[in-house]
């Protein structure tokens, strides 16, 4: 079976799109929810609860320039933004903290990373750089299931190398269920020509009126040649003599 599409070119992408200070304010407003649900994940994860260490300090930090950059992100977006109000998250996951430094303390933090924001959307750190900020190793991303936050242990190059591996065995699989043939079957990879003793251009000659046929062996037959389509050529001795 031989299929067009997989002989068409992958659209390249412009390479311009994969810069973070590019984005749009809807999509900095979902990577930053995303970044907040897996910080809280990593903390309840960690600590099996809410962080009662000198830990707190460690999450605190990139949480708030998330919250306030998802705030300037909402209102460039035309939304009714949320409010930052760190405080608050602080309450439910690093509660003695929170008391520790009072709401006053938390609201002047906000107002100074706003603050410091120029007239740009500004970017958010990246997943390599937020696993650094609070130690997030593999392990926790298979452990807690973060879909946003990288690893210390593991980063992006080699994480882009292994999700392109497991796209390629996922669309062979996808292929040899809608029945086309692998690669290293092909005639292009066995080069049947040369067990026939004749050019290759002479083999598709001869293959296209009738010469030379596609037989399955018994071996093929016994296990379910649909499934496994590994044929072999021979000459047709008897299309040859009625030609003649």
């Amino acid at each position: 079976m031989f299929v067009i599409r997989d002989a068409m070119k992958p659209k390249r992408r412009n390479p311009l799109r994969n810069k973070r200070t590019l984005w749009s304010p809807a999509r900095v407003v979902s990577v930053a929810n995303l970044f907040k649900s897996d910080i809280e994940k990593f903390i309840t994860g960690t600590f099996g609860g809410p962080c009662l260490t000198d830990d707190a300090v460690m999450f605190y930090e990139p949480l708030v320039r998330i919250l306030c950059v998802r705030f300037v992100a909402m209102e460039e977006d035309g939304r009714n933004p949320r409010p930052v109000d760190s405080c608050g998250w602080a309450m439910k996951f690093m509660p003695r903290f929170a008391l520790e430094q009072g709401r006053a303390w938390f609201e002047e933090q906000e107002r100074v990373i706003t603050a410091s924001f120029g007239a740009a959307l500004p970017a958010l750190p990246s997943a390599d750089e937020l696993a650094d900020a609070i130690g997030v190793r593999h392990q926790n991303v298979v452990d807690f299931r973060l879909r946003s936050i990288g690893a210390t242990d593991r980063r992006a190059p080699q994480r882009a190398v292994e999700r392109k591996a497991k796209k390629a065995v996922c669309e062979r699989k996808r292929r040899a269920k809608a029945g086309a043939k692998a690669q290293a079957n092909s005639k292009a990879s066995t080069k049947p020509w040369e067990s026939l003793g004749m050019s290759r251009s002479t083999f598709y000659r001869k293959l296209a009126d009738g010469t030379v046929v596609e037989v399955q062996s018994p071996y093929d037959v016994a296990q379910d040649a649909p499934k496994r389509p590994n044929l072999r050529l021979v000459k047709n001795d008897s299309v040859r003599s009625k030609s003649l």
